[in-house]
């Protein structure tokens, strides 16, 4: 396992992926497994999200919840995963990842951990990525949310400091 802290200033190196056709397959594709599975951990807070099952989306398991970030372009996370899917494909020429057409990023999530996720809060995500499906000669990354940190995004026991203004505004002043 591979545990990769997505910082500002560090750089990732996805040179020796190594991808394992699954003993199992269904009838929709063919499931590659990572020889080594890969734990991002964000170190940059996440505050549009949300949860929802995948009903409207075509293919995927009605049952199954999706943990959504909402503008995800141009973050760290949309990055790292660039790098993983082109180490991919550097590698085994015949996959060819479908292209991110939305802003919008969905991540597997399990039922007890969206269960306790809560709402309107900056939150840190681990993410699992554990292989790549192939369907139609179209790959997907196939990760999932197996932790976080939650911290609220209104910190009502902060006092921010004095500004040092020339304007000063008395509610109560009696002019």
């Amino acid at each position: 396992m591979k545990i990769i802290k997505i910082k500002n200033e560090a750089t990732f190196d996805f040179g020796s992926v190594k991808l394992n056709e699954g003993t199992y397959q269904n009838s929709f594709g063919v499931m590659y497994y990572l020889d080594s599975r890969i734990k991002l951990v964000t170190t940059k807070p996440i505050n549009d999200y949300y949860i929802c099952k995948n009903e409207k989306r075509k293919g995927a398991d009605p049952q199954k919840l999706s943990f959504v970030i909402k503008d995800f372009a141009d973050s760290r996370l949309e990055e790292v995963l660039e790098l993983l899917k082109q180490a991919v494909t550097n590698k085994y020429k015949d996959v060819k990842f479908k292209p991110h057409t939305n802003n919008n990023l969905y991540i597997k999530i399990d039922h007890e951990l969206a269960r306790g996720f809560p709402k309107g809060y900056n939150v840190l995500l681990c993410v699992d990525i554990y292989g790549v499906f192939t369907q139609n000669d179209t790959a997907f990354l196939q990760m999932e949310v197996t932790d976080y940190r939650a911290n609220p995004i209104v910190m009502f026991d902060y006092d921010p400091p004095p500004t040092s203004s020339s304007l000063h505004y008395d509610p109560n002043a009696n002019w």
